[in-house]
């Protein structure tokens, strides 16, 4: 309930958009109608809320009802839109233009650096050759080393105890 007293107060008018500020208007008034149960009550709301440009002149008005402060505002607002003094709120939108819409990714600008993703169709992830995957790669030179893999030298060249990959067993991953 709060939110709408809120939004109530906070409610004014944006560009040239008359008949959506009256709609919403009447809206919020119909949830929170003891802000607004007063005739002079709702008119002055109405009126504080208009756009700059219109709101001096509706005020100096004075209506006595409603239906003259909309009247009025209906007026007054079409004659700024035709004067150009007031601009129509447009819809932020795609408008025909992709770079507007604040949805456009990086485009390849260089197609010479795109690589030829062949991975997806079961190939290797190293040379991209489809006959094989990478743990078989030619590229790869995986020929077995002498005496094991020591990942620490200083042991391998003392004649350590090879705890370092328990005598080049290959390991289970859990996930």
């Amino acid at each position: 309930m709060q939110k709408l007293e809120i939004e109530f107060w906070c409610h004014i008018m944006i560009g040239a958009g008359h008949v959506v500020y009256t709609d919403q208007f009447y809206e919020l008034a119909r949830l929170v109608p003891y802000l607004a149960t007063p005739e002079n009550k709702r008119i002055e709301r109405y009126i504080y809320g208009l756009a700059p440009q219109i709101h001096a002149m509706v005020a100096a008005i004075e209506p006595a009802t409603i239906q003259s402060a909309i009247l009025k505002d209906r007026m007054l607002t079409d004659e700024a839109i035709r004067n150009e003094a007031l601009k129509i709120a447009e819809k932020r939108g795609n408008n025909g233009e992709p770079s507007r819409d604040g949805m456009v990714g990086p485009k390849v600008v260089n197609p010479l650096n795109a690589r030829n993703l062949t991975a997806a169709r079961g190939a290797c992830f190293e040379c991209g050759g489809t006959d094989h995957y990478k743990a078989t790669c030619p590229r790869l030179n995986q020929a077995p080393r002498l005496g094991g893999n020591h990942p620490n030298q200083v042991m391998a060249i003392e004649g350590g105890q090879r705890h370092g990959n328990n005598g080049n067993q290959a390991h289970r991953r859990l996930l």
